[in-house]
């Protein structure tokens, strides 16, 4: 299987390569947020590091870091943009790396964590977001190291990871954060008795008070991540560097509406069940509050039609008022569909942690959910939902075909229940084409 994983990195350095060479011929310029990020990296690359863009709202992760790489190969010219968007070949390739460890280390099949993790790979924001300069793909690679360096018990180095995960995107604290809270809940559950779980929440508790010096001696290296964020965010009175004025915090609840229907569309598994109605009656108020009156509609949704979210805004949410509130019922069956999933899969203490981290993510955005900031905090969220899924998260009754192979295909007609590769593959189609045509 070792040979399987050499090829499939191979095959996923190549198609990269071959990618980023198209969009090189297509678009030598820099484009959207690009200019600001190779500006400051070839300010870097000269020298003049105490200069910083205002523009730039990131710490300077992604600068350092291409920096270090073009210092190690000085035949590329990195002051060309096209030169470096070609990083992107390393860290895609490690991305799938980390994918198909944590997959594997999820008690995911060897063969099933390579597809898997081709299938997450190919997500079309993700894609996207491959083929640029920008911060989503080495993002996401650091926030996955720290994840594994946490499952291997290894907590300096998940600390390390951890710390230049912020470093490239100051929310992903939230992600190694989660990483220090999955190996509390899994401790707490391997030392708990059966009859203190039934008190769980209470018990938890006071059982995370009572073993709070082993706790932070064991967590120690991602607790100081949390200290020195904290610190840095007092000292710099916001979590924003650089310009504040179009990244003003909002508590925008309907983000994660968005999120679940969007999740869902890629994640899509033929219904088993009937959907839990008393769920979504007693969740369908709170969502027509947060619609009605936490919607919010970033300038640069407005103002930037490069975007699909752009599009979506101005031809359906902007120009017909009832059509926020007409999706609500499709954001309830979403809902209610990971909730499903989750609920069967994992623990209690897991699904809670999970909805906190997700909303600590999305709810202060005014963006929108597939849109600049928050499009690899979403990836990064859905990358971790689909570990989850591959993991256990299957209902009775279901299988997944992670791509839509030959083989694959005369098993869906056979077993329609598969339908999620059709479904899939279909959407990232669409957005391919919608793409390649605008």
């Amino acid at each position: 299987m070792r040979a399987a994983v050499v090829a499939a990195c191979a095959a996923v350095a190549a198609v990269t390569y071959v990618s980023i060479r198209w969009v090189n011929a297509t678009v030598p310029d820099p484009y959207m947020d690009e200019p600001f990020h190779a500006g400051q990296t070839v300010t870097y690359l000269r020298g003049r590091w105490t200069e910083w863009d205002p523009k730039i709202t990131t710490l300077p992760g992604l600068y350092v870091a291409s920096v270090i790489m073009c210092r190690a190969m000085p035949w590329i010219d990195c002051e060309q943009v096209t030169s470096l968007r070609m990083l992107n070949v390393f860290w895609v390739t490690a991305l799938f790396l980390c994918l198909y460890h944590l997959l594997s280390l999820l008690n995911t099949t060897s063969s099933r964590a390579v597809l898997k993790a081709l299938e997450i790979m190919t997500h079309p924001v993700l894609a996207f977001h491959s083929l640029l300069f920008y911060t989503d793909v080495p993002s996401l690679t650091m926030v996955l190291l720290t994840w594994i360096a946490v499952r291997h018990d290894r907590m300096v180095a998940g600390g390390i990871a951890g710390l230049a995960a912020v470093c490239f995107r100051q929310t992903n604290i939230i992600w190694v954060a989660w990483a220090a809270l999955q190996v509390i809940v899994a401790t707490y559950h391997a030392q708990a008795s059966q009859a203190a779980k039934k008190w769980l929440l209470p018990h938890f508790i006071l059982w995370a008070l009572r073993n709070v010096q082993q706790l932070f001696k064991v967590l120690f290296p991602i607790i100081a991540v949390g200290i020195v964020f904290a610190a840095f965010v007092v000292a710099n009175g916001s979590i924003v560097v650089g310009d504040r004025t179009n990244h003003v915090a909002v508590v925008h609840l309907p983000q994660l509406l968005y999120f679940c229907a969007f999740a869902c569309v890629f994640m899509w598994r033929l219904p088993r069940h009937l959907p839990n109605l008393p769920l979504i009656a007693a969740l369908a108020p709170l969502a027509i509050l947060a619609v009605h009156y936490k919607t919010y509609a970033h300038p640069f949704i407005l103002s930037d039609n490069r975007h699909y979210t752009f599009y979506a805004w101005k031809n359906f949410f902007q120009r017909y008022s009832w059509f926020r509130y007409a999706v609500i019922p499709v954001y309830l069956l979403a809902v209610d569909m990971i909730v499903r999933i989750i609920g069967t899969s994992r623990p209690f203490l897991w699904q809670a942690f999970y909805w906190i981290c997700t909303a600590a993510c999305l709810r202060k955005l005014s963006s929108q959910f597939a849109r600049y900031p928050g499009g690899s905090l979403l990836i990064a969220r859905f990358i971790l939902w689909c570990c989850a899924y591959s993991c256990c998260g299957h209902l009775p009754g279901q299988t997944d075909l992670p791509l839509g192979s030959c083989a694959g295909q005369s098993a869906i007609l056979s077993r329609p229940e598969t339908s999620h590769s059709v479904v899939n593959w279909s959407f990232k189609i669409v957005f391919v084409i919608g793409s390649l045509t605008r």
